[in-house]
């Protein structure tokens, strides 16, 4: 997963979420709840893709078209290019 235009790149084990994965390269990803209530993972997705095995985003269809995502609840399903901050 490359973060930034690649300034921090890292792999996500099978069963991490975006945000345990950052958190243990590690980056300094925002945020606070880890459950998605909070909005402060916030990212976009500009390649790849992700899905939420867990629970389902609190994002209207627009923002999932858009790219946005929850890091604290996204897994990849391909390799990924990420937008924070």
């Amino acid at each position: 997963m490359q973060v930034n235009d690649g300034e921090y790149e890292f792999t996500v084990d099978g069963g991490e979420t975006l945000l345990q994965a950052a958190l243990a390269a590690p980056v300094p990803w925002p945020h606070r709840c880890r459950q998605g209530g909070c909005g402060s993972c916030l990212c976009r997705v500009t390649s790849g893709t992700v899905c939420y095995p867990r629970m389902a985003p609190m994002l209207t269809v627009p923002e999932q078209q858009e790219g946005w995502c929850y890091a604290c609840l996204a897994t990849p399903t391909s390799d990924l290019t990420i937008e924070i901050g």
